[in-house]
């Protein structure tokens, strides 16, 4: 059980001092009321009364009096403590008559409670929460988890806290409880009770919330004042994440050490102002929940001058919403910003009052002050002046409202009579895809084909945008999984939203990575030769064989090359280019071809629909020229390199008949040595 909580201290009177020792009597009672609860409990349970709490065994007589007698024993010294507290309220009250003469005694603000009512379970759930102020997002207590003796002879365990009390326990195959994290403290003492539900395998979590993640916050060696550990969260969806802001311990030179975000990898970094902004890792307010339990961690920086703004924000910028004539209600100021495009606030909708017995409504966003908008004003003009997004660079920003009336009552601005917003949703992306548009009604309005939005990895997996859909998908789709439609075009006669569709860059363990290109060509730590090059579009493309005895040979046509033309190729590649970027693995084929298609991007689906990787034996014989006829073993065969056709590639055929002379005739004089084989594209 937790400590009670306090009053805050009210120091620099005699009058506040005093009654800090009434605050600290009325918990002493507090407490003493717990110990006369637990002798109760006790002694229920000695009886069989206490429900789902029965002893193992009935107990004697000499049991109970034995028990009676310790209970008797405590209630005497609860009243003997009760007669001191008395005594000593008795004398600070006559203090206070002494000092405070005829002013009146300060009036404090009220303060009221908060109970843990474990429905049934043990009284080991979190202690009583006393002296609160009214406030609004009070966390409740995720630590103190409470306990339950079992239901009809099944395990129990916590799921959550709920407003109203819920006997029901809950079965695997119910719907899940309306469960809280947090309660709002206005005018009254406030009690939350614990919701209970089987746990059958009996691994400590309901039934019931197998198969759901959690999000857990790792204050990451701040405070343990985090927001509380969130549950029942769904695979394959977005989830906000907490505004509860933990704190952190001074330094111990004094210097306070304040939050500054959260991120998805634990950085034990405290930033000061000698760090640059833009060395901070990504700061997350939103996660993807996934496949698995999702932990973000708080980042923490220095706050020498103690203004409550990390030291590395010292220099950054402002967005400010101005209601431009409206009521003061719009979005509140965002602030640290780092130079940067930001989506402006979507969510908030500032009011405007009646102008002239005229109703005006909310319209967008402008960089500029724009006067109320009637229906026969310039439609183009207005969309020309509206924004949906800004770019920070070294200045603060405000942008201003813009409103419309409306004479005709039907909740829309009447410029805005027949024309709809345009709505790019990124679905789990980056916040950089197109701006919202204000669009005339029209049929097949083109979409934004300029501005492509990005997604970061997943599960350390790049993600690549398949387009847009008119319906929201949140699956990531691998490469060789059939995808939906996508459209270029929209029919606009109301408003319409579009949704980022996305695939995941490459299949598994083939992600793409960039590698620098050196005239050794070396990528992921191996030394390769080109055998091949190969042009689509504007693009080059190259296939690599890893370096080992005699591992190079003529693959076939369009430029390929053997021995010292490698090198000087090689050589010749990277003066041009910065970078190779693996592309695919060449795959385990029956009857390896390694043409490619001269239109499309080579993949790891090349032919016969197999993604399995293929390694190179650099084991082969050669003909006295070394090139015109070769063996090579691929996995346990041989295969002869042959010919197919004077317009196509050399391709390899098994041959079994001629296996046995091949292998016999290389093998005891080639070293054996098993390396991959890629495509990479030069960019």
């Amino acid at each position: 059980m937790s400590l009670p909580v306090f009053p805050p201290s009210h120091e620099g009177s005699i009058e506040n001092s005093i009654f800090q020792i009434l605050s600290s009597i009325a918990m002493e009672e507090l407490a003493l009321s717990h110990i006369l609860n637990a002798e109760g409990e006790k002694l229920q349970y000695a009886l069989g009364t206490l429900e789902e709490s029965e002893p193992p065994t009935p107990s004697t007589i000499d049991e109970i009096i034995e028990i009676t007698q310790s209970v008797k024993d405590t209630v005497q010294q609860v009243g003997l403590t009760q007669m001191l507290l008395f005594g000593k309220m008795t004398e600070a009250l006559k203090a206070y008559e002494k000092s405070s003469g005829s002013l009146p005694p300060p009036q404090p603000s009220p303060v009221f409670s908060l109970s843990y009512d474990t429905n049934g379970g043990h009284i080991d759930g979190p202690a009583i929460e006393a002296a609160l102020h009214p406030q609004q997002g009070h966390p409740l207590n995720s630590h103190d988890i409470p306990t339950h003796g079992g239901h009809n002879s099944r395990p129990v365990a916590f799921i959550g806290w709920t407003a109203q009390q819920d006997t029901h326990f809950y079965e695997k195959t119910d719907s899940l409880p309306s469960v809280i994290t947090a309660v709002d403290i206005v005018d009254q003492d406030v009690t939350v009770y614990a919701v209970w539900g089987y746990d059958d395998n009996g691994n400590a979590i309901p039934d019931i919330l197998e198969g759901e993640f959690t999000l857990t916050y790792d204050t990451n060696s701040g405070h343990d004042d985090g927001p509380p550990m969130e549950f029942n969260l769904l695979q394959n969806t977005s989830h906000t994440l907490s505004t509860i802001i933990p704190t952190h311990d001074a330094d111990g030179s004094g210097v306070e050490i304040i939050f500054i975000g959260w991120t998805a990898q634990q950085d034990t970094t405290i930033y000061s102002k000698d760090d640059e902004a833009t060395s901070l890792p990504p700061l997350l307010t939103i996660v993807q929940i996934v496949d698995d339990n999702v932990t973000v961690f708080a980042l923490w920086g220095y706050d020498q001058n103690d203004n409550g703004i990390p030291d590395i924000y010292e220099d950054t910028f402002t967005l400010d919403y101005d209601t431009n004539g409206g009521n003061n209600n719009g979005p509140p100021m965002e602030t640290f910003l780092l130079p940067n495009h930001y989506q402006l606030n979507s969510t908030v909708i500032p009011t405007h009052a009646v102008d002239s017995g005229k109703n005006v409504l909310f319209i967008g966003w402008a960089a500029e002050p724009t006067p109320i908008y009637s229906g026969t004003d310039d439609k183009d003009e207005l969309v020309s002046k509206l924004i949906t997004a800004i770019d920070i660079v070294d200045n603060d920003i405000t942008v201003y409202a813009v409103w419309g009336y409306d004479e005709d009552g039907d909740n829309i601005p009447d410029i805005m009579e027949n024309m709809y917003i345009l709505t790019y949703d990124v679905n789990g992306g980056n916040n950089n895809g197109p701006a919202s548009k204000l669009v005339l009604a029209q049929s097949d309005y083109p979409l934004n084909d300029t501005v492509t939005p990005t997604h970061a990895a997943v599960s350390g997996r790049a993600i690549r945008f398949l387009g847009w859909t008119l319906a929201r998908n949140i699956t990531i789709y691998e490469r060789t999984d059939a995808t939906p439609s996508t459209v270029t075009t929209v029919d606009i006669h109301a408003d319409t939203t579009v949704y980022a569709l996305w695939g995941y860059a490459n299949l598994p363990g083939l992600e793409a990575t960039a590698t620098p290109c050196t005239s050794a060509g070396s990528i992921d730590g191996y030394g390769w030769h080109l055998v091949r090059k190969t042009m689509i579009g504007s693009n080059t493309y190259l296939m690599l064989v890893a370096k080992g005895v005699n591992s190079y040979g003529a693959f076939g046509a369009d430029n390929t090359y053997e021995g010292s033309d490698v090198q000087s190729e090689m050589t010749n590649i990277c003066a041009s280019s910065t970078h190779l970027k693996q592309i695919a693995v060449i795959p385990n084929l029956g009857n390896p071809s390694y043409q490619i298609p001269t239109t499309t991007e080579p993949t790891a689906t090349m032919a016969n629909g197999q993604t399995k990787n293929v390694f190179f034996a650099p084991s082969r014989q050669d003909a006295a020229d070394g090139k015109n006829s070769c063996n090579w073993k691929f996995g346990d065969h041989w295969w002869t390199r042959t010919a197919v056709s004077s317009t196509n590639n050399q391709a390899w055929e098994w041959n079994p008949s001629a296996e046995s002379t091949i292998s016999s005739t290389v093998a005891a004089s080639i070293n054996v040595g098993y390396l991959p084989a890629v495509w990479v594209r030069v960019y």
